[in-house]
């Protein structure tokens, strides 16, 4: 018998600012303002103009990336002025930069007044080669620039797609006032934002330090775009492009959360076995191709209910936007085949539980491939396993529902339940409380191998083993012939 289930910071950011409509001013008024006039340098392209803004009468500099390249602004009044200036910021490290200024037609000199930094707290700006330019610290930061609409586009490459990483960056768009989207692609995951100078540090900041704990950051690119006055943020449709370089993480355990749900009989996942969410559940087993969204996976054969809608589209559920998400009016459901018949749905699992409860030995596919069970308590199914797969005296592997079923068989300390209890769900090697424990499983040993009911349907199975009186571990070991790839189907299994 055997049973299945389907299932930025890119650069800180200089603003160059000189008051209109005062006397104009040379090299040496310049000094007397605390400023500097830059040494002669070669004029080189421009990013952005000098623009007047009504309001204060002012010449700022919009947004003057300091990226390792010259950057300009052309004034016909006076030759080109260039200053090399390095900023630190602790997102990015320091960053090297040549400014090439020249001044506008309406004044005689332009001096730099302001060269701040994004480093919230005081932070310093150094010079090199103007040793007579003042320091300014993060406080003296212009409002012009932080309230100045401003529009980044942002890669991002690591373990991003699966693990919960657009969800976390909608909100982290929400709780910063960003417009824009994020979409994942065969590369990662793409980002446009648009906001304030502000609202974009703090953004970025938190896709560095917020990010999912499941998630995994190798890099993060950053561009700047015009902005397009969006007036929200949103997941959209993935995209593809060239070479697929993003990373889909492995299978993740059953969280806490999916665990309380299905064994809760008021709960509507009530021992359903693909019970999943954002932070658990298929990834590496169901996924045919990237980027990672449903449509490309085994999922896509199953239409969401208007509940299962509801929550994959609630930025507020832990089911935003997991693309598993599914229930038993939706989803996929369980099946077992025995002696040529054919038992779906609940009563699936009803009878697997019964076979085990009778020394019988059950072939359960969840995620991957299949586990052989029994009960490791079961002299009979356990010396006819060992028969089966022709290991007379290697050590079979068991598990438990709970940690504190653990506790019941072996010594666990902080560290083991730690590793037990992990998104990893491994076999933990832990000390037998008695020697005789185990002795089907473990002959001969002071430890035993033990891991957790890692999946909703391992869940489900031992609930059902538990209401019949059952509490003893079960022995779970690979499916798999010696030397042969994993089975993977029912077909493969059952020749």
């Amino acid at each position: 018998m055997f049973m299945t289930g389907r299932f930025f910071l890119g650069g800180a950011i200089a603003l160059l600012l000189a008051a209109a409509g005062q006397k104009p001013a040379g090299p040496a008024q310049a000094k007397e303002l605390g400023a500097a006039v830059p040494p002669a340098g070669a004029l080189t392209t421009a990013i952005e103009a000098l623009k007047e803004t009504p309001a204060d009468k002012s010449l700022y500099l919009q947004t003057l990336e300091l990226l390792p390249e010259y950057s300009s602004v052309a004034d016909s009044a006076i030759g080109p002025r260039q200053a090399s200036v390095t900023v630190a910021d602790s997102a990015i490290g320091p960053r090297q930069a040549s400014v090439t200024v020249v001044g506008k037609g309406c004044l005689k000199g332009l001096w730099l007044h302001r060269l701040p930094f994004l480093q919230a707290g005081g932070g310093m700006v150094s010079t090199n080669g103007l040793p007579e330019l003042q320091r300014f610290r993060a406080s003296d930061f212009n409002a012009t620039f932080m309230s100045k609409l401003l529009r980044k586009r942002i890669l991002v490459k690591g373990v991003v797609q699966g693990v919960g990483f657009r969800p976390n960056v909608y909100k982290l768009a929400a709780a910063n006032g960003i417009r824009g989207w994020v979409k994942n692609d065969s590369a990662g995951v793409t980002i446009e934002a648009e906001g304030t100078g502000a609202g974009l540090e703090n953004f970025i900041s938190g896709l560095k330090l917020k990010s999912p704990p499941l998630s995994r950051l190798d890099s993060l690119s950053i561009s700047t775009l015009l902005p397009l006055n969006e007036k929200k943020f949103v997941i959209v449709k993935s995209g593809g492009g060239a070479a697929s370089s993003a990373i889909i993480p492995v299978d993740l355990a059953l969280c806490a959360d999916c665990r309380r749900e299905m064994l809760n009989p008021e709960d509507r996942r009530y021992l359903y076995p693909f019970t999943n969410c954002t932070n658990c559940g298929p990834r590496f087993t169901i996924v045919k191709k990237l980027p990672y969204d449903r449509p490309f996976t085994t999922m896509a054969a199953f239409k969401m209910c208007p509940v299962c809608k509801a929550e994959y589209k609630n930025p507020l559920d832990r089911r935003f936007h997991a693309q598993p998400n599914a229930c038993p009016v939706c989803g996929p459901s369980l099946e077992v085949r025995a002696r040529g018949n054919i038992i779906s749905g609940p009563a699936a699992l009803e009878f697997a539980a019964g076979v085990i409860l009778k020394g019988g030995i059950a072939a359960i596919q969840s995620l991957g491939g299949f586990h052989l069970a029994c009960l490791a308590s079961s002299v009979a199914a356990v010396t006819r396993l060992r028969k089966l797969k022709n290991r007379p005296h290697k050590p079979f592997a068991v598990m438990v529902s709970c940690v504190q079923a653990a506790r019941a068989i072996c010594h666990v300390s902080k560290r083991e339940e730690r590793e037990l209890s992990s998104h990893r769900a491994p076999v933990v090697m832990i000390v037998k409380k008695n020697m005789a424990l185990l002795s089907g499983a473990a002959p001969g040993l002071a430890r035993a191998g033990v891991m957790l009911a890692y999946t909703p349907l391992h869940a489900a199975l031992f609930e059902l083993l538990r209401r019949r009186g059952n509490t003893c571990p079960l022995i779970m070991t690979s499916g798999n012939r010696r030397d042969e790839p994993i089975a993977k189907s029912p077909v493969e299994a059952g020749t």
